[in-house]
């Protein structure tokens, strides 16, 4: 299978104005180290998205 090189139009990123580069995720946690209330809302969140996902919650995931 032959594949043929990207060539740029006249489409490509008409609406990207710039391009700003993301903190290493390591950097981000010691700025702003997770709290326990925070540790706990993630927890209870995930629990209640995979109650949802698996049918134990009756809400539907659509």
């Amino acid at each position: 299978m032959t594949t043929l090189p990207h060539t740029p139009t006249q489409t490509n990123d008409l609406r990207v104005t710039g391009f700003q580069p993301l903190i290493a995720p390591a950097t981000l946690r010691a700025e702003l180290p997770l709290t326990p209330s925070h540790a706990a809302l993630v927890e209870s969140s995930r629990d209640a998205a995979n109650r949802v996902l698996t049918g134990e919650d009756d809400r539907s995931s659509c």
